[in-house]
């Protein structure tokens, strides 16, 4: 089924609405503790020197020598407050219009009022995030095999991976509900394939994300070719903090669900 990624406006809207609200709180609180007036600037040629002016009627302003630097950084911190105030007002009343007019109810829904026994007939332009995310982990693959001969960890979602550490990663995915596919066959041209440990979705965005976990970083020809992968991965479009993740251990230091957890925050927001 050829379809597109889920329509992520109007979560945009609203995350930079909170945002800016957010930081126009921020320069309000700061504003409210100001010292009274304002700041003068005058440049004369590279240097500007600085006065404070305690009114309208006040156009020349006292001077401030450097025994003054703690009010010079208050007042220069107002004038800025200020001028971020006003823009950050715009800014919130053009999105908050935008997003009262945004249709709450559109393409993304469309698809699911219809019965299963009916969605096999159509070609949904856009699916809903749910059914999106549904589809993609249950695309069909052949992963690498398994060696009979070591040890067995099987993922909460039923899944063997080959590691305690890869089984934290799979399980606190699964638990965070971040659909994933363990070892997709990905081919990088001029490098050959390759087989990521997690193939992650974004259920907020719809982005897939590419997770290695690097787990003997203490052996020198693993720690090598370990770095050798990042630089072909890398070739090939997979940016940490884009759209790749790596996490790494030594013996000395492990991996743990605290730190897994974290990344999964940060990355899946």
């Amino acid at each position: 089924m050829n379809i597109s990624r889920f329509d992520t406006l109007a979560d945009t809207i609203h995350s930079y609405l909170a945002r800016f609200r957010e930081q126009f709180d921020l320069v309000t609180r700061r504003l409210k503790n100001a010292p009274e007036g304002s700041l003068k600037i005058v440049r004369k040629g590279r240097r500007a020197e600085l006065y404070h002016r305690t009114g309208k009627s006040d156009r020349q302003g006292t001077y401030l020598n450097k025994s003054n630097l703690a009010l010079a950084k208050k007042l220069a911190q107002k004038d800025y407050d200020t001028r971020a105030a006003k823009i950050l007002d715009h800014k919130i009343k053009l999105l908050a219009v935008l997003e009262k007019a945004y249709p709450k109810k559109d393409l993304e829904g469309l698809y699911d009022i219809y019965p299963q026994k009916v969605k096999q007939f159509i070609k949904p332009l856009v699916l809903s995030k749910e059914e999106y995310c549904s589809q993609w982990e249950k695309v069909s693959y052949k992963g690498r095999s398994f060696d009979n001969t070591t040890t067995v960890y099987i993922s909460d979602k039923g899944e063997r991976v080959r590691s305690k550490s890869e089984l934290i990663i799979a399980n606190a995915l699964f638990h965070s509900k971040i659909p994933y596919r363990y070892e997709y066959p990905l081919h990088i041209k001029g490098s050959g394939d390759f087989y990521p440990d997690f193939l992650c979705l974004n259920p907020h965005t719809g982005c897939e994300i590419l997770w290695e976990h690097f787990g003997l970083m203490d052996n020198e020809d693993y720690r090598n070719k370990a770095i050798s992968k990042l630089a072909k991965y890398s070739e090939a479009g997979f940016v940490p903090g884009r759209n790749f993740i790596y996490t790494m251990e030594t013996t000395k230091t492990p991996l743990n669900s605290w730190f897994v957890k974290r990344v999964i925050q940060e990355n899946f927001a």
